[in-house]
């Protein structure tokens, strides 16, 4: 059951990568009208979601 956790939780890591990098980015962007402020705020969307994974991912019993 854990080692099916972390496939997922991978797997989710690499989707919401692929998401912000094609789509969030762009829009981040947009927003903010800076390309380095666009760049730190994707990574650190990207970070959030990878220690809530982890985290979730060690809750599992």
């Amino acid at each position: 059951m854990r080692a099916l956790a972390h496939i997922a939780a991978f797997a989710i890591i690499i989707m919401v990568g692929y998401l912000l990098m094609t789509k969030g980015y762009h829009s981040f962007l947009i927003q903010m009208r800076s390309p380095l402020l666009a760049q730190l705020m994707t990574f650190v969307c990207l970070g959030f979601t990878a220690m809530a994974m982890i985290w979730a991912t060690r809750k599992i019993p």
